[in-house]
């Protein structure tokens, strides 16, 4: 039985009991016409709570979806500023372009980072004649590189 429909019997029974109760009949008579009524509105009561439990998790996905859209329209903002520059032979990082506000002391970002659309400053953890490394505070990833003579930074400023 739909909702509707169910409404609509309910709405009867109540009129009939009505009906009983002012005719004055006995209580086993009404009492007989209770319980189906009573039946129908537990039913009831059952599905409005199955509906609100659906809308509150319906509400719950929106929040996180909505979440979810900010993060990723401020992470376009943020890539905007970044350009994938190559750093030594097969490496490539990005890179925050000059000019832009605000001013920061330029540096490579951590590429598992930047694929979480996270922009994390490589830190210097290696550097001896011939090899230089770099290691992303958050995820832990580490980047070396083989230079095989004295490594020089390009002009980009990165110290």
């Amino acid at each position: 039985m739909d909702e509707q429909s169910m409404f609509f019997t309910s709405t009867i029974k109540i009129i009939e009991l009505a009906k009983l109760i002012y005719s004055g009949h006995k209580s086993v008579e009404i009492n007989k016409e209770i319980a189906p009524l009573l039946q129908m509105i537990l039913a009831m009561e059952e599905n409005i709570l199955s509906v609100k439990s659906y809308i509150s998790k319906l509400e719950e996905e929106n929040k996180t979806k909505s979440q979810e859209l900010v993060k990723f329209l401020k992470w376009e903002e943020t890539e905007k500023q970044y350009e994938l520059q190559e750093v030594a032979p097969g490496i490539r990082l990005q890179v925050k372009k000059e000019g832009i506000k605000p001013e920061e002391t330029p540096y490579w970002a951590c590429p598992k980072c930047w694929y979480d659309f996270i922009a994390v400053p490589l830190n210097k953890v290696h550097d001896d004649s011939y090899t230089v490394g770099y290691q992303c505070p958050r995820c832990e990833k580490r980047i070396s590189w083989f230079t095989g003579k004295p490594f020089q930074y390009p002009d980009s400023g990165i110290v």
